[in-house]
């Protein structure tokens, strides 16, 4: 285990470093091009995160399991997946790229959204990250991510000098998943020598076969985390999403921390509860105690600090993003625990289960927005989110057919569960 463990060490370095540039780069942007275009950015954003589960068919969870149960040889799965998210990727950009020249008014604002989400060509890289990861090579993502972000980030402080400057920021987005996927297949090295068209369409429907409810249940979770800001922006326009996504930007770097320690771990996860699954509910029902103890402590310190953390990093400029940043540190709490039932769900191939809380959310969450901003405006979108959540994280589970003790753990975490 001493492997993973110091694999996931790197995976947890390489997504803090992302997040840390990430935040200084990203405050400086929104800064120089103003809450408007801020909003444009992040609803092109929150497109690609929509399309994103459709490329990559759950291979983020599926890939590890078929490589650690020795379903194929490595490199048969890794070509196979990586021709499989290439065909996908590519199949979404003409779908996308004829929906826009079509249906949809081409302006430079328009145009920016379209170049954010050309970024499915290359979504390939996130094929050779899982890789890495599900081989406990964590040091190999490390000074990918940190290469690559240096490059990119780098040429945004370049060509972002004004909000004029919108398309040169969106064109940044697909350059830099192009140049990870470059600097991951340097590092690989691909023996095509022993492959075949019949192994590979035997990989294909086994990816497809564990994958489709990873699929739904990634659609259902990718809207449920941008739904807010389509209802924001189709009722109130760019600049309120600007003020929202701001907000949310913080919220996502922090509460983003414990999704990522779940994925530097799940490796390690992964082969505790094949080798010894009395040990990997100990271990597990302690980290459930930990993140929802620090999910309070997190949320009663961004509730307190709010204002000075919105002034401070956006100015007054985006005074208005503090009331939202406000309501969501009550999230904090469900949202670290969201992030271990995710990995739990996902150790023990619960995939329907996974897929059944996320289709739940997406309704409520579609019902929500309507109601919540149509009667109490922007705040509403921040409401609706948390009701979302603590659904997912506590309430589906009183309903779940057979529970567990980690399921009984989470609504008696301070008590001790044999």
């Amino acid at each position: 285990m001493k492997k993973e463990l110091i694999s996931s060490s790197w995976i947890i370095l390489s997504q803090s470093v992302r997040l840390i540039i990430g935040v200084f780069v990203g405050i400086y942007i929104a800064r120089v091009i103003g809450p408007y275009s801020y909003g444009n950015i992040s609803i092109g954003l929150s497109i690609l995160g929509i399309l994103l589960p459709l490329i990559l068919f759950g291979q983020q969870s599926v890939f590890p399991r078929l490589l650690h149960t020795k379903y194929d040889s490595q490199n048969n799965l890794l070509i196979s997946s990586l021709i499989f998210t290439i065909f996908s990727g590519f199949s979404i950009f003409i779908l996308s790229s004829i929906f826009f020249f079509l249906f949809v008014d081409v302006n430079h604002i328009n145009l920016s959204i379209y170049f954010i989400v050309s970024s499915s060509l290359f979504v390939f890289k996130e094929v050779y990250q899982t890789y890495y990861i599900s081989l406990s090579r964590g040091k190999v993502v490390f000074y990918s991510v940190l290469l690559s972000l240096s490059i990119i980030n780098i040429i945004r402080l370049v060509v972002v000098k004004s909000p004029d400057d919108l398309i040169n920021l969106a064109i940044t987005y697909p350059i830099e998943y192009f140049l990870l996927a470059i600097i991951y297949y340097i590092f690989t090295k691909h023996n095509t020598e022993y492959i075949n068209l019949k192994v590979l369409k035997t990989n294909w429907k086994k990816i497809y076969i564990d994958g489709w409810p990873l699929i739904l249940s990634g659609l259902s979770l990718s809207i449920n985390q941008r739904l807010d800001q389509f209802f924001l922006k189709w009722n109130l326009g760019y600049e309120t999403v600007g003020y929202y996504a701001a907000s949310v930007k913080i919220i996502e770097i922090i509460s983003i921390l414990p999704y990522l320690i779940a994925r530097g771990t799940f490796p390690y996860f992964i082969k505790l509860f094949q080798t010894n699954k009395n040990r990997y509910y100990y271990e597990i029902s302690v980290y459930y105690k930990i993140a929802f103890l620090f999910g309070i402590l997190t949320g009663i310190m961004i509730y307190i600090f709010s204002e000075d953390i919105i002034l401070i990093t956006y100015g007054y400029e985006y005074k208005e993003s503090i009331i939202f940043l406000k309501a969501y540190a009550f999230s904090f709490p469900f949202s670290f625990v969201g992030a271990l039932n995710s990995l739990h769900l996902k150790v023990i191939a619960r995939y329907k289960s996974i897929l059944g809380r996320q289709a739940l959310n997406l309704i409520l969450n579609l019902a929500l927005n309507y109601l919540l901003i149509s009667k109490y405006g922007a705040i509403g979108a921040a409401y609706s989110t948390i009701i979302a959540l603590v659904n997912s994280t506590i309430i589906y589970d009183l309903f779940e057919y057979k529970k567990s003790n980690i399921n009984k753990l989470k609504f008696y975490v301070f008590k001790n569960i044999n």
